[in-house]
């Protein structure tokens, strides 16, 4: 039977000796919930002596915008204060809070992706627990639809930031508990780190296979369906075209105003789309963001095969069908966009072509493969 690491964490003596004394300091988000859909925070409280919250970005109920941090604030439920993790800087706890607990537990619903910001929190939160004596407990939780995907080029360390946190591909294929665990030891992270595993559970499980309803991860990412499109429909941030922030389907359309949607659609459909989605034309005005109040062209994503639509790849053809078909117009936003997908990919796009860079990329994910398997905690049905 099917259990989150929270639960483990719970029912398992073992771990509950290991936190016996401790105060927790705990780092989590509105969709890490229980197998009850209670929250981790109120699950955690009951059964541990809970001390103090820590937010990732969107903050610790989930409402704040992407970007938006926060000072320290007070949880009405608990009482308990709640420190704002999400910024640049690695000594990531502050100074206030770090006489507050003794242990932190992590306990974060990821989508899977590099550019997510909850897993360069993580990251930072284990270098700064770091040569400290607080132990530090990740609970692991499903990958997003079953998808044991690693997909997109491997980030070089010069291009390392807040939507970048290591040399992982856009796509990485592990759960947060197994990255927790590639973290410590490519980076050599000297952190008291104890993983509690799910139970009952293999990768290719998706959230509905595993019967679960999914709660958003952020503001934007509303539905299972939308974090799979997510994975390739964000690499458009670092350009000038919209993702559909600010708009009903967030990241499951694009769109600009100086885009034929009719000509893109069915385009995409011949050529892109390869009988894994079909998209449809579509007009819509984002309420906020890029050309918020501007009617914008462009096409919707439904995903026909779940299990080999890829959706990083998707997103580098649609980007060359976009440089060659608007050319005065299409445009990177320059900045942004090497910190998504590194300093090299502008040019990788625009002179050796979308094939032979993903081709290129291919070729390097075979030897990253065999450097996460160290790091497997599960078993998978099939590839």
């Amino acid at each position: 039977m099917f259990a989150y690491g929270l639960s483990n964490l719970v029912q398992d003596p073992a771990y509950g000796k290991k936190l016996n004394g401790y105060r927790i300091g705990l780092l989590t988000t509105p969709a890490s919930v229980g197998l009850n859909y209670e929250s981790s925070i109120a699950c955690i409280n009951k059964n541990f002596h809970l001390s103090c919250l820590f937010a990732p970005e969107h903050g610790i109920y989930g409402n704040l915008k992407d970007g938006e941090s926060f000072t320290t604030t007070v949880d009405k439920e608990t009482g308990l204060p709640v420190y704002c993790l999400y910024g640049e800087n690695l000594a990531i706890f502050p100074e206030s809070s770090m006489g507050t607990f003794d242990a932190c537990i992590v306990d974060i619903q990821d989508l899977g992706l590099r550019f997510y910001t909850f897993i360069t929190t993580l990251k930072q939160v284990m270098y700064s627990l770091a040569g400290t004596n607080k132990p530090l407990f990740v609970l692991d939780r499903p990958l997003v639809a079953g998808r044991y995907l690693i997909e997109g080029n491997i980030l070089a360390s010069d291009s390392y930031s807040m939507v970048g946190p290591s040399s992982l591909p856009v796509s990485y294929g592990m759960t947060i508990g197994e990255l927790a665990l590639f973290l410590k030891g490519f980076h050599h992270i000297d952190v008291d780190l104890t993983v509690v595993p799910m139970k009952g559970y293999r990768k290719t499980d998706s959230f509905t296979q595993l019967g679960r309803k999914w709660i958003p991860t952020s503001p934007a990412i509303p539905s299972e369906v939308t974090a799979l499109t997510y994975a390739g429909t964000c690499l458009f941030e670092g350009t000038n075209i919209s993702a559909g922030r600010g708009t009903y389907l967030p990241f499951r359309q694009l769109g600009a105003p100086f885009i034929n949607a009719e000509q893109l659609s069915k385009t995409l459909n011949a050529t892109v789309c390869r009988r894994t989605a079909i998209t449809t034309p579509t007009h819509f005005i984002p309420m906020i963001g890029k050309y918020a109040g501007k009617v914008c062209n462009g096409a919707i994503i439904h995903i026909l095969d779940q299990k080999k639509f890829a959706p990083v790849a998707f997103a580098i053809r649609t980007m060359e069908l976009l440089l060659e078909s608007y050319p005065k117009d299409f445009s990177f936003e320059n900045e942004h966009m090497d910190r998504l997908m590194g300093k090299s990919f502008r040019n990788d796009i625009e002179e050796k072509g979308a094939e032979k860079l993903l081709e290129d990329t291919d070729d390097s994910l075979a030897t990253y493969r065999q450097q996460i398997a160290t790091y497997s905690l599960y078993r998978r049905s099939s590839i």
